[in-house]
């Protein structure tokens, strides 16, 4: 192959890879992002003292009812942890998949770019 060949082979290479690149730098941003955010819901009405106090209600009822509130919104909150957990996972999984892509289109410039160097003909 002659040189232009090979730096048509090396441009796509080095597009490739620019893609490539830009796209490991976005999905860690996205992975930065989801790690700040907070999956707690919190109880605006804390307890059933509260309620009590605040709303004069009261009884078993009540009670009960701030009880089964702060159990589900709790819940909730677990489960958004563990979706949470899930896509970061998942993130960290194409991001490190990325990586070796990368790795490997940069070897391939590499490779062509000492090519290149040692092709006598143009």
């Amino acid at each position: 192959m002659g040189k232009a060949e090979l730096q048509v082979q090396l441009n796509e290479l080095s597009s490739k890879f620019t893609t490539v690149t830009a796209n490991i730098s976005e999905l860690e941003s996205v992975k930065s992002s989801l790690s700040g955010v907070s999956t707690e819901i919190t109880y605006d009405l804390t307890d059933y003292d509260t309620i009590k106090t605040m709303y004069n209600l009261s009884g078993k009822p009540y009670e009960q009812e701030t009880t089964n509130e702060e159990k589900l919104l709790k819940d909730a909150s677990t489960k958004f942890e563990g979706h949470k957990t899930d896509i970061l996972s998942k993130l960290s999984a194409k991001i490190d998949e990325l990586k070796s892509e990368a790795a490997g289109l940069r070897f391939g410039m590499n490779a062509l770019s000492y090519e290149i160097a040692n092709t006598k003909e143009d």
